[in-house]
């Protein structure tokens, strides 16, 4: 039979964990509105600029904002893949400057502005998924998917995930990496596990929830 002090610790720990779950995600909505006013305001500053002839400074405030805006169309897009995987939870989403585990070519999808999120589901599987929606990043995919050289020299594989292409890599120990192209989101989206099971599991629920 536990203890009285035994069953107050877990308490304890267990309080603790839900009020760190919860300040870390009050932190990430203040990032995220701070991230949507910062852009607001360039849009009003770039507007301020063109109607006073200053089109180099128009032109700053305007890539500002759209830095700003494709950011928050990101974690929009990582919230709704959260709503199609039920099996999966999420975890607060970070904004970074990532690398494809999928295309690992040194000039291709590299240090690219994106959003990461890991998703794990009541068993203890695993997958971290980033989304990438840089220009460059599409047409980076673009061009190793039309590219038979290149897909061969980096051991990679064409599919077909939700309706449209993808690129997938195996790992030596059974992992496995997918890129998927999401030409309506504007973007790429990567998942990645330490199973190809795991990987698939996620990806079957996204395209259950597509039909």
């Amino acid at each position: 039979m536990k203890t009285f002090a035994a069953i107050f610790a877990a308490a304890l720990l267990s309080g603790t964990a839900l009020a760190q779950s919860q300040t870390q995600t009050q932190v990430t909505a203040i990032a995220l509105q701070s991230i949507k006013e910062t852009s607001i305001a360039d849009t009003k500053e770039a507007l301020a600029a063109l109607e006073a002839g200053d089109f180099q400074l128009a032109s700053t405030h305007l890539r500002n904002a759209n830095t700003n805006a494709n950011r928050l169309s990101l974690q929009s897009l990582t919230q709704k893949l959260a709503l199609n995987t039920p099996s999966f939870q999420p975890e607060d989403s970070r904004f970074s400057l990532a690398n494809s585990s999928t295309i690992q070519f040194e000039n291709f999808i590299k240090n690219s502005g994106a959003v990461e999120r890991r998703f794990k589901d009541d068993t203890g599987r695993v997958v971290t998924v980033r989304v990438f929606g840089e220009d460059r990043d599409l047409e980076d995919f673009t061009f190793i998917r039309d590219d038979a050289a290149m897909l061969e020299k980096g051991k990679l594989e064409l599919a077909e995930m939700r309706g449209e292409q993808a690129i997938k890599r195996r790992g030596e120990d059974g992992e496995l990496s997918v890129l998927m192209m999401s030409e309506k989101d504007h973007a790429l989206i990567e998942i990645e596990g330490d199973s190809e099971e795991t990987v698939m599991a996620f990806i079957d629920e996204l395209e259950s929830a597509d039909q």
